[in-house]
C-alpha cells in the first residue's frame, strides 16, 4: 500500500503523483488518498487510480457516512482505469452507432 498525502484540498499535486504509480511505474496495489479530500474530489481520484481513501475533512467525512456520493457521468480526461471512456470516446461511439 501507498498512501498520498493531500495536505489541502487544492493542492493537486496527488493526482500526478497516483497516475505515475499507476502508468509510469506499473503500481498495481493499494493506493490511499489521504488528508483534506473533498467529496467532489473522490470520482476524481478514482478515476487516476486511487482504490482507498483516509479523509480528514470533516464535511466529506459526514457525507460518505450518509452515503452519498456525487457521481461524474462525462471526463475530459483519459483514466487509469480499463474500460473508462472520455467525452471523445462517448462521442465518436454515439456517432458511429447513429450512422
Amino acid at each position: 500500500m501507498i498512501a498520498v498525502r493531500f495536505p489541502k484540498f487544492n493542492d493537486g499535486r496527488g493526482y500526478s503523483t497516483i497516475r505515475l504509480l499507476r502508468e509510469r511505474h506499473g503500481f498495481k496495489g493499494e493506493i490511499r488518498a489521504t488528508g483534506d479530500v473533498l467529496l467532489d474530489q473522490i470520482a476524481f481520484l478514482r478515476r487516476v487510480g486511487a482504490t482507498a481513501f483516509e479523509i480528514t475533512h470533516a464535511a466529506t467525512r459526514a457525507a460518505l457516512a450518509r452515503g452519498h456520493l456525487p457521481e461524474v457521468s462525462v471526463f475530459y480526461q483519459p483514466a487509469c482505469v480499463p474500460g473508462e471512456e472520455t467525452a471523445l470516446d462517448l462521442r465518436t461511439r454515439r456517432r458511429r452507432d447513429a450512422a
